[in-house]
C-alpha cells in the first residue's frame, strides 16, 4: 500500500492554523478526468483523495545524487505532468494538469531543498526535469482555486512546498 501525502504550500502556512487555512495541491474539482487542472486549494478535513499524491520514484538521478519522481494521484491514479506542446511546456507559465504515467521528462520532478524555518519545516521547490521551472500559484495568489504553474525559482512563499501526511 503506497504512502500517501499533502504537498502543502508555504504561502498560507501557518502550525496553529485550522487546516482549512493550508493551501494544497490539488485536483480542480476532484475531476477523474485525463487533462484535469491542477490547481491551489485549502486542504479538506475529509474527503480530499483528490489532494493526496505518492511519489513514484524513476531510475533517474537528479544532479545533485536523488531520484526524480512522478507525483500520481490517489483518487485518479494519473501523474502530475506539464500541459502543452512541447515549447509551451519549456515555457515560464505553463500549466498543469494529470496525465497518464509516461515517464516523459515532463511529469518528473525534483525535491530542491530552500530552506528550514524555524520551527524545523523543511520547504522544498517541486523542480521540473524538463526545464528546471518549479511549481507555483499562478502569479503568486493564495486565492483558492488558482492554478499552478511553471515559474523560474525565486524563494518566494508561493513556490515553497512541505510535505505532510494525511
Amino acid at each position: 500500500m503506497p504512502d500517501y501525502t499533502f504537498f502543502i504550500c508555504k504561502l498560507n502556512f501557518d502550525e496553529g492554523a485550522k487546516l482549512s487555512a493550508e493551501i494544497v495541491i490539488d485536483i480542480k474539482g476532484a475531476s477523474m478526468n485525463t487533462g484535469a487542472s491542477i490547481d491551489a486549494f485549502p486542504r479538506k478535513p475529509n474527503c480530499y483523495d483528490n489532494q493526496l499524491w505518492t511519489l513514484v520514484q524513476s531510475a533517474l538521478h537528479t544532479g545533485g545524487g536523488g531520484w526524480f519522481y512522478a507525483f500520481q494521484s490517489k483518487s485518479s491514479g494519473h501523474v502530475i505532468g506539464i500541459k502543452g506542446t512541447s515549447k509551451e511546456q519549456g515555457e515560464p507559465g505553463a500549466f498543469l494538469e494529470t496525465q497518464k504515467a509516461n515517464g516523459d521528462d515532463s511529469q518528473l520532478w525534483e525535491f530542491s531543498l530552500v530552506e528550514t524555518d524555524k520551527d524545523g519545516y523543511e520547504w522544498y521547490y517541486l523542480q521540473s526535469k524538463l526545464n528546471g521551472y518549479v511549481i507555483g500559484t499562478q502569479g503568486g495568489s493564495p486565492t483558492p482555486g488558482k492554478l499552478l504553474t511553471l515559474t523560474p525559482p525565486n524563494a518566494s512563499d508561493y513556490q515553497l512546498w512541505l510535505q505532510q501526511g494525511p
